[in-house]
């Protein structure tokens, strides 16, 4: 679940000290334009793709892409570009 943060603005940036944490309401309170910022701070864990998501992924994505750009070529191209680049077209970050 998500909190409110008041934070000082630092080079124009929310990356000062944490002023409040709660409800909107209670931040706003210490709200000052070009001072102090209001933020949204989340906690849950970022979701990541399997390699072998990422790969499908990658491989539609290039296949779409040549089929549009080059219909008579595409078959060819994607296999020249397979072989370029293992590695990235098999999942790997």
């Amino acid at each position: 679940m998500g909190v409110y943060r008041a934070r000082e603005i630092v080079d124009h940036k929310p990356f000062g000290r944490i002023l409040c944490e709660g409800t909107e309401a209670e931040c706003a309170q210490f709200w000052e334009p070009g001072r102090v910022a209001i933020t949204w701070h989340d906690d849950t864990p970022i979701r990541r793709w399997s390699p072998d998501a990422v790969a499908k992924g990658r491989k539609t994505r290039l296949r779409n892409k040549l089929t549009k750009k080059h219909p008579l070529f595409a078959e060819e191209l994607y296999a020249r570009e397979l072989a370029t680049r293992p590695s990235f077209y098999a999942g790997e970050r």
